[in-house]
């Protein structure tokens, strides 16, 4: 599920950029559109992101956290909380 749901919760595609034809094409406008939400570090540009998928999925992963830090996530309910204390569940944005 993740990076999935971030990138869902931001509007973005989530599936198609890690192989396949297009999958360039896709981190092409995942780089664009993430480098909107995180500054990088000077040493990371599109490019870096669009070359590699990994370094994307690490991106979303930091996004993951920006937007936990913001409070704009979907927690578990009080029923669920003990369960996702346990499990470890990633709290993501509401999806778009």
């Amino acid at each position: 599920m993740y990076p999935a749901a971030t990138l869902i919760g931001h509007g973005l595609p989530s599936q198609g950029y890690k192989k396949g034809s297009e999958a360039r094409l896709v981190r092409e406008r995942l780089a664009t559109e993430l480098a909107r939400i995180v500054d990088f570090d000077p040493q990371v540009d599109d490019q870096d992101l669009i070359d590699s998928d990994d370094l994307l999925d690490a991106v979303a992963c930091v996004v993951a956290g920006v937007d936990f830090v913001a409070g704009d996530v979907i927690p578990p309910t009080d029923k669920e909380r003990e369960q996702a204390e346990r499990e470890g569940w990633i709290w993501f944005k509401p999806p778009q």
